[in-house]
């Protein structure tokens, strides 16, 4: 680059790219002076698998250049590059020699770009660091769509008084309570017992309920008749999102203590009140309004405030994990009280959710699969009956169906018709459809304590430790359907090269992904009634040698239903496919990472599964 013209024409150019447009332009400046334009030819190779790394990256001005991975003479397309994409980052990860062969598909002219020059750029730029991290894991870059942390993800150590906690004695008056819970601005205290010992906690949702009560003289009235004795605790670093889950149950109030437990240095406490004022709205005053709804109309509006909610804490890809489970809670209470509007027959059913809400993964608006079973035949036709009317009431709550439903016979059977259907998927999986047969082991129990529920898996827990080929085969299944390669030119590009201006999010991110989950929860004793998180987390015991795959296909799994929630909230569907258009370059960069991973793993289970039958 012999001309000062040329010098800033690069770096404009550079400044329109990931990861360059965070760079200062006289910064850009200086690491196009030493730069060089190269020109090759369609077909020619820039550098080969396994060489040693040139004293340049490359950065794609014009053309298409593919990453080909040479292996027993045969050469196979890894990725495809385009402009303002870079070439030879995998020397800053530490990699000794390119890993893959860069070949060009066309015509292309290169910025070559000095690595040393470019180094020292790494520690001035933390988000060149970030860049280069997710071409190495996924799980290095887990934010998809905000650099900054959502409030939810804070610790609870960043939401507490710095002043320390409040404290009140438990033979305090409720008036002296209410004064200094007034004075300080608090939504609860905690209550300290006369050795210095956590009692308990008050909260201002308990002092209304004092108020209220019509049956008790309010001005004698102490802290010790209204408070909680028995709240949750948590520790400092668990985060905010957790405690809001905790409060989601009977607690109106936490304590907060150096290590968690009752014996921890006082840190606070946080009440349901205080979700409010930390988030768009309070997640725990919308599960306790649907379980005190009316009908169909107000749980209609719930549930559309629950979603307006996920959608303005949907910032990134950390913060999936609680708003699915957040989720899971809402479309839980909202079956609750829909049956709860059913004649009491309705009740006695073991209700059960299948698929996506099976997993505690449906953040779509979509309405949830339900199974129904009964103890005997007797109770069939009342299954049958309710399933029917609960289904249109799914959808006056604002839920969408799919295009294509469970017929509620099917879906509703004795434990014994059950046990035996399972019996039939497991002993014959081939000739009887496992594929369509996948959801139903993700089956989880509205109600876990129902007694209907681990009798029937505990059958199907033995049924498939009586079968391994039955793991093997679903191990093998996993292959079935492949994530794409890359994506390139606005278009997702399959491993076999067809290009399609459509994302198949679930059919080849999401689906395979549970179904590796699934294979892999199965042998670890989770047969049905477990999210595909806890699938794979219960995974790394049996395969501790692939912990750090597992620990990406996590964040891959959280990466994708980040964009699956995003997409489907917003357009009110599935979810189910996404045009590439609508990704940035950082977002199609950590998918691309993801796919990767996805690949590897499906491939170690297939083949661990089939080293586990013989």
């Amino acid at each position: 680059m012999q001309t000062s013209a040329i010098r800033y024409r690069v770096a404009d150019f550079l400044k329109q790219h990931p990861p360059f447009d965070t760079v200062e332009m006289p910064d850009l400046l200086r690491l196009a002076e030493r730069g060089r334009v190269k020109f090759h030819e369609s077909e020619e190779f820039i550098f080969w698998q396994g060489g040693a790394h040139r004293d340049h990256i490359f950065v794609v001005q014009q053309g298409t250049v593919c990453l080909v991975e040479q292996a027993d003479a045969q050469e196979r397309r890894r990725d495809i590059l385009g402009a303002g994409e870079i070439l030879g980052l995998e020397r800053f990860l530490d990699a000794p020699v390119y890993r893959y062969s860069a070949k060009t598909a066309s015509d292309v002219v290169l910025y070559a770009l000095p690595a040393d020059d470019f180094a020292p750029l790494l520690d001035r730029y933390p988000s060149l660091q970030q860049y280069l991290a997710t071409h190495a894991s996924v799980n290095a870059h887990g934010s998809a769509g905000g650099d900054l942390p959502p409030v939810a993800s804070q610790p609870l150590s960043e939401r507490l008084e710095p002043s320390g906690p409040l404290v009140i004695g438990p033979d305090a008056l409720i008036s002296q309570a209410a004064a200094q819970l007034l004075r300080h601005n608090a939504q609860a205290l905690l209550v300290a017992d006369g050795e210095g010992g956590l009692r308990g906690t008050l909260s201002r949702d308990q002092l209304l309920r004092a108020l209220a009560e019509p049956n008790r003289e309010v001005a004698t009235a102490t802290v010790a008749q209204w408070m909680s004795a028995d709240p949750p605790v948590m520790a400092p670093q668990c985060t905010v999102s957790e405690a809001l889950l905790a409060l989601t149950g009977e607690a109106s109030a936490l304590a907060v203590t150096s290590d968690g437990t009752r014996a921890g240095a006082w840190r606070g406490a946080l009440a349901s009140g205080d979700a409010a004022l930390m988030l768009a709205d309070d997640p725990v005053d919308i599960l306790r309004a649907i379980d005190a709804s009316a009908g169909v109309a107000q749980l209609a509006r719930l549930r559309a405030r629950a979603e307006v909610l996920v959608l303005s804490q949907l910032v990134n890809a950390r913060s999936v994990e609680w708003l699915a489970r957040f989720s899971h809670r809402v479309h839980q209470r909202i079956l609750r009280r829909l049956i709860a509007q059913d004649p009491p027959a309705a009740a006695e059913i073991c209700w059960c959710f299948l698929g996506a809400a099976g997993r505690a993964e449906l953040v779509t608006p979509m309405a949830p699969v339900l199974a129904a079973v009964t103890r005997d035949r007797a109770a069939l036709p009342a299954a049958i009956e309710a399933l029917g009317r609960i289904l249109p009431a799914l959808a006056e709550c604002g839920y969408r169906q799919p295009e294509e439903t469970l017929d509620p016979v099917l879906c509703c059977a004795t434990l014994d018709d059950w046990t035996s259907r399972f019996e039939t998927w497991i002993g014959d999986p081939v000739l009887s459809g496992i594929s369509l047969a996948r959801p139903f082991f993700d089956a989880a129990p509205l109600d876990p304590r129902h007694p209907v529920w681990p009798q029937l898996h505990a059958r199907v827990a033995a049924e498939v430790r009586a079968r391994p080929a039955f793991t093997a085969l679903m191990a093998n299944d996993c292959l079935e359907h492949l994530p794409p390669m890359t994506f390139f030119e606005d278009g997702v590009v399959e491993d076999t090269g067809q290009k399609s201006n459509v994302f198949h999010l679930q059919r080849t991110a999401i689906g395979p992904l549970a179904d590796a989950g699934r294979v892999l929860g199965i042998a670890a004793g989770m047969v049905m009634g477990a999210s595909t998180l806890e699938r794979l987390r219960a995974a790394r015991q049996l395969l501790p040698q692939h912990e750090s795959l597992l620990r990406d296909a996590e964040q891959t799994l959280l990466v994708v239903l980040y964009h699956q929630a995003r997409t489907g909230i917003r357009e009110g569907s599935d979810g189910a496919t996404i045009p590439p258009a609508a990704l940035s370059r950082p977002e199609r960069q950590v998918l691309k990472t993801a796919f990767r991973s996805l690949t590897q793993l499906l491939e170690v289970t297939a083949e661990w599964g089939w080293q586990k039958q013989s």
